[in-house]
């Protein structure tokens, strides 16, 4: 295959009994250029200079031909010569055709940028996603956290303000148009809303139904519920009027893992697009066919032609794939994040939601609520936790294209070391926690969803001599040392229920269940208390507290923190709380009494209004202040122009383009 690329063939012969004709070699040394600009335009060049070269060795057979006699070469007949001249094109086309498939379908070509335009659609502080075309391509729908809450807005082109359709109080996602762009169409809380284009009162449309597509004709509704797909005849009307729903028998699957992301029908409705996981994209016809894999891909978006779909496979790049011969060409580069492509209905636009992620170390004060950042600056750094002593702190930073690694750093010299790292590839390592006498620590391998477990592992200061002690932690920061160090808290998944267990810090060790615990619910911290008399954990009702040997529970507050800890004398739990009412600071740092379970706001927290996410809390010895990481979102919905469409033609045409 390299050598088809970078070498030139060997020239065909010009003399001896398999001569080949001058004509025809310049034909098919023209075929076998190694510049593009020098090969032939188009396949109907090719037929038209193939058949004048037929032409005229026809012409030169006729011209030529002398009576045979009986010690004379036999001459070739006119018929076998052009049969074998013909057949040789055939061969000699072929193995180009042949070749440029195989290497098209390895190496995607470059994006020519010199024509692109990125221009805003939408910027504001609050971050932007999900944007997606109206049928007639005069508007953009997406979404935008309004005080934490993701709200549907629209706004059409060139129109300077955005209109905001929802005023939820929960987080509405995913949205989509009917066919007839009369309504838009959102998740929220596991459950399909619809909103007039123009506003007006969202409705439920269809209950317990996650993820979901409407054909382009307006008469089937394809949707996951409770992990299965399913199909049921529609009437577009609000709310959606549906018949009996049917298991989608062939819905594409991966293996034991079978999370559905997303769902996008073919502009012509021929076709699926189901990206799994997040990560796979899988398409197939409609409505039988095999689905069949097209590779990584985050989300999808189809051009006009229901053959061709834009996808971003990594971060900071769009891509190409032609769903006919799975060949993918990468169309635009970016050196920061690209999410959530859309391509408008007349195939000439891409809306995107387009910016960078970052994750900063912070130090707070308590109870002042004064954030200054320790580490970050464009980096991903996140889950940092202060050593006994006070004077460093573990964090994890996670290089998207290195892999991941936790780092020691000094509080006073800014200094940093390396006790672990997972190269590209490898589980993540993740939420370090020092054991109390500053000689081990704590992390996870991996990243614990739904349907992926992760292993929590423990090291000596220096990083070295792993020791595994559970598989099938349920989220990946839940677990916490005992104040003597003697046993450690987790929050461990058993099929499809989750126990909060407690455990010698050591391989093989039995887990016993706390069995009054309810299931931990959030991505958050397990902490102990540093008396010792009380395990903090997120629960259905708040936050909610358990004694060591599991047999009192009671709840703490109802309000849902997002971080907290025990005060260093145990007497408070410190939490940050996001407020989404609009009403006050959306970062609030509270304290709650444990035992009577008084709450104050203590400060309001100056966070990025960008900030989407915050995670970890970790008390220093002194008690007056306290590390944490914010997760920064600062994404707007842009629009790409110019960029570097695949042309429309057959495929062998574009084969000799490459």
């Amino acid at each position: 295959m390299t050598a088809i690329i970078r070498e030139d063939a060997e020239p065909l012969a010009m003399s001896g009994p398999a001569s080949v004709p001058a004509p025809f070699r310049w034909i098919v040394e023209r075929l076998l250029h190694k510049e593009p600009a020098e090969r032939y335009d188009s396949t109907r060049d090719l037929y038209r200079e193939l058949r004048q070269v037929r032409e005229r060795l026809s012409e030169s057979v006729s011209a030529s031909a002398i009576p045979a006699s009986e010690t004379a070469p036999v001459a070739v007949p006119k018929r076998r010569m052009l049969s074998w001249i013909g057949l040789t094109a055939l061969l000699a086309l072929g193995a180009l055709l042949a070749a440029a498939l195989i290497y098209s379908s390895l190496h995607p070509s470059a994006a020519d940028l010199s024509a692109c335009k990125f221009t805003a659609i939408s910027r504001d502080e609050a971050t932007e996603r999900s944007p997606v075309w109206s049928p007639d391509g005069k508007s953009v729908a997406c979404t935008a956290s309004i005080h934490g809450i993701c709200q549907v807005f629209s706004k059409v082109q060139g129109a300077p303000d955005t209109a905001q359709l929802t005023h939820a109080s929960f987080s509405c996602t995913s949205p989509f148009w009917s066919p007839d762009g009369a309504n838009i169409f959102y998740t929220r809380q596991g459950d399909l809303w619809s909103v007039g284009s123009s506003g007006g009162k969202p409705e439920l449309a269809l209950e317990k139904a996650s993820v979901a597509a409407i054909h382009p004709d307006g008469k089937t509704i394809v949707f996951v519920r409770d992990g299965k797909t399913w199909v049921a005849p529609l009437t577009l009307v609000a709310p959606l009027k549906t018949g009996a729903p049917r298991k989608f028998a062939s819905a594409p699957h991966s293996g034991a893992v079978q999370e559905v992301s997303s769902m996008k029908f073919s502009p012509d409705g021929s076709q699926l697009a189901v990206i799994l996981n997040q990560s796979e994209l899988w398409v197939q016809a409609w409505p039988l066919g095999a689905p069949r894999d097209f590779g990584v891909a985050r989300d999808v978006s189809w051009l006009p032609d229901s053959r061709r779909a834009v996808v971003n496979a990594s971060e900071g790049s769009l891509t190409v794939v032609d769903t006919t011969d799975g060949s993918r060409r990468v169309i635009y580069k970016s050196t920061g994040t690209i999410l959530n492509p859309a391509v408008s209905p007349d195939g000439k636009k891409i809306a995107c939601s387009a910016g960078a992620t970052d994750w900063d170390v912070l130090e707070v004060s308590v109870p002042e609520g004064r954030a200054q950042t320790l580490v970050g600056g464009g980096e991903i750094c996140l889950y940092p936790d202060w050593a006994p002593s006070g004077t460093h702190f573990l964090f994890n930073r996670i290089d998207v294209g290195a892999g991941s690694a936790i780092d020691d750093r000094s509080a006073a010299e800014g200094f940093s070391r390396r006790v672990a790292e997972s190269p590209r590839g490898h589980p993540i390592l993740n939420g370090p926690r020092w054991a109390p006498d500053g000689t081990r620590f704590l992390f996870a391998q991996g990243v614990a969803t739904q349907n992926r477990k992760s292993r929590l592992t423990i090291a000596n200061s220096s990083g070295g001599c792993w020791t595994e002690l559970v598989d099938g932690l349920g989220f990946d920061l839940a677990y916490a040392w005992s104040p003597d160090g003697e046993w450690v808290a987790v929050q461990r998944r058993e099929g499809d229920k989750s126990q909060l267990v407690k455990m010698k810090p050591a391989a093989g060790a039995t887990p016993l269940v706390l069995g009054k615990a309810s299931p931990v619910t959030r991505e958050t911290e397990i902490q102990w208390s540093p008396t010792g008399e009380w395990i903090a954990y997120p629960s259905g009702e708040g936050i909610s507290m358990i004694s060591p040997d599991g047999n009192t529970v009671r709840k703490l507050t109802a309000r849902q923190l997002t971080a907290f800890a025990f005060s260093k004398d145990g007497a408070q739990v410190y939490g940050i709380y996001r407020n989404t009412t609009g009403d006050g600071a959306q970062w609030q740092l509270y304290s709650v009494d444990v035992k009577t379970g008084a709450e104050k706001m203590l400060a309001p927290i100056d966070l990025p209004p960008s900030t989407e996410k915050v995670g970890g809390f970790s008390l220093h010895p002194d008690g007056k202040r306290f590390l944490t990481s914010i997760a920064k979102w600062p994404f707007d919905i842009w629009m790409l122009e110019g960029w570097d469409q695949p042309e429309q033609r057959t495929w062998t045409d574009k084969l000799l383009h490459r």
